[in-house]
């Protein structure tokens, strides 16, 4: 004859579904965590961009600025001559 011990295999199901339950909010954890990163990584991107064009603008306002004062030694060379 065979004998099951319910109470084991009630406790064993019921682990079992604790441990799948844990597992399930794991998954949801990491899903979470995969999407915070890609935004972190879009932040990121347009930060890297932003940077590059105001590093592009600064460069552009500087050499307008060369270009003013040669300008300005050029014509104040001329009124010296």
């Amino acid at each position: 004859m065979l004998f099951i011990n319910t109470e084991a295999v009630n406790a064993e199901m019921n682990q079992d579904k604790e441990l799948l339950s844990t597992i399930h909010a794991l998954q949801k954890e990491l899903q979470q965590e995969k999407e915070n990163r890609a935004y972190m990584q879009k932040d990121m991107d347009e930060l890297r961009s932003a940077l590059l064009q105001s590093e592009q603008v600064k460069q552009n306002l500087i050499d307008q600025l060369e270009k003013k004062v040669d300008l300005i030694l050029t014509l104040i060379q001329k009124g010296d001559a």
